[in-house]
């Protein structure tokens, strides 16, 4: 995985090679898995969603699907689901 540049979540992959020393073209020499691999020791492992992120899922994805059908434009669509978000969640 990491050799293809999907990073693993397996903590002990993060040492082999191909994962640890793997580069791109795109990238260059560097070892673009390098900075995730020291982020991932840090990383929680608890995970947590705010208590809204139900109802806020459901106006998110039926915002995107209005500006994917060109409903609304990005912007517009975008705004729209904010507000709705907001007005949701009573928050500002």
């Amino acid at each position: 995985m990491g050799a293809k540049g999907t990073f693993p979540g397996f903590l002990p992959a993060l040492e082999d090679p191909r994962t640890k020393d793997a580069t791109f073209p795109v990238y260059g020499d560097q070892k673009f898995n390098q900075p995730w691999i020291n982020l991932a020791p840090k990383t929680p492992t608890t995970y947590w969603r705010d208590k809204a992120f139900p109802q806020a899922d459901v106006i998110v994805n039926a915002g995107l699907v209005d500006i994917a059908t060109k409903k609304f434009t990005p912007e517009e669509g975008l705004k729209r689901i904010a507000g709705l978000i907001r007005t949701a969640t009573l928050r500002p």
